[in-house]
């Protein structure tokens, strides 16, 4: 076996599962997954996690079924995930995921790139990848912060071994479902309706901006809808990183950029054909200063955050364009807003 084989194997045998992932592995519910635990004796003792969570090993689970003669299916998008969730702990998994994300964007475009790197030592694979997809996804060039360590480099290769049997994008989309699973009270997605439908009253466009795109909801249904050109930004690295690997597996156009939090946000103001935005609940947008954008309203209070991303889209659309914002029915009826509310 060769090091590069036994990194594979070793990220393999890191691997854990949860109850959750034994039941969809397994096609049962949950409560099955706990029967077992309960009626067998021989069942896999947890290796991480919490009692009220507790992580397996995915060898000892998948030998376990299998000397139980219980139906399982384990792909290799399975098993990419099950790495990643043995290699990392839930707050890294977003920046693994969208590493993982802007990689498969590179072998789509390049899989020439990546069979000259694949047999190549881990030191010289690591040292010439970040240069490979600054190269071949220059679109989020900014967003290639970091070189992955030597599991990270492993769960890569896997990666890789799962586009030999599933579509990169089916790849890709599989990692994300399962990463807003484990983070769903984390991150809230705006419902797929009103994401259509902002894209849908907006329309038509050629270029589409959303100034706090979080996991790339609206500029997804903006690309189905037709914009020709996506533009989007987020005060998150991570989730930067993992819209544009979003949009340019399903074959977007545009850049996707990580905003400075104290820093001006926009190049180019006033460019946007659309605007489309669904902002973080409670936050002014963090590039919004104390005068109004624009220079001829006055600045929205600071218990008006929605008031605030108002202003910022307007400055951000051309004139003549559209801007559709997602916001609470009590943003049209505060006494604090009405003034700012009447020079929009």
């Amino acid at each position: 076996m060769t090091g590069t084989d036994h990194r594979r194997a070793q990220a393999l045998a890191d691997a854990t599962v949860t109850t959750s992932d034994i039941a969809r592995l397994a096609d049962v519910g949950r409560a099955a997954v706990s029967n077992w635990r309960r009626r067998f004796p021989d069942f896999p003792v947890p290796v991480g996690g919490s009692s009220a969570s507790p992580h397996y090993s995915l060898a000892d689970v998948e030998a376990w079924l299998i000397r139980h003669q219980k139906p399982f299916t384990l792909r290799p998008v399975d098993r990419v995930w099950q790495a990643l969730r043995g290699a990392a702990d839930d707050l890294q998994l977003g920046d693994r995921i969208g590493y993982l994300g802007l990689f498969l964007v590179l072998l789509a475009r390049d899989p020439g790139r990546w069979r000259e790197l694949v047999g190549e030592s881990d030191a010289a694979v690591t040292e010439e990848l970040t240069h490979a997809l600054r190269a071949v996804v220059p679109e989020a060039a900014d967003l290639v912060t970091e070189a992955p360590d030597k599991d990270g480099l492993a769960i890569v290769r896997l990666t890789a071994d799962a586009t030999e049997h599933a579509d990169h994008r089916v790849v890709f989309d599989f990692l994300c479902h399962r990463y807003r699973e484990v983070h769903s009270r984390r991150h809230t997605d705006t419902p797929q309706a009103y994401a259509e439908l902002m894209a849908a009253v907006t329309a038509p466009y050629g270029r589409v901006l959303d100034p706090a795109c979080g996991l790339g909801t609206l500029l997804s249904a903006a690309q189905r809808a037709g914009a020709s050109e996506l533009w989007g930004r987020d005060v998150s690295v991570t989730e930067a990183r993992l819209t544009a690997a979003r949009l340019l597996l399903h074959g977007g156009r545009g850049r996707v950029t990580a905003a400075e939090p104290s820093g001006s946000a926009d190049s180019a103001p006033g460019l946007a054909d659309a605007v489309i935005c669904d902002p973080p609940p409670g936050e002014r947008p963090r590039w919004h200063t104390d005068t109004a954008e624009g220079g001829d309203q006055e600045p929205p209070p600071r218990g008006e955050p929605e008031l605030a991303w108002v202003q910022h889209c307007l400055n951000q659309v051309r004139p003549g364009g559209h801007v559709a914002i997602l916001m609470p029915p009590a943003a049209a009826t505060r006494r604090a807003g009405r003034r700012v509310r009447a020079g929009l």
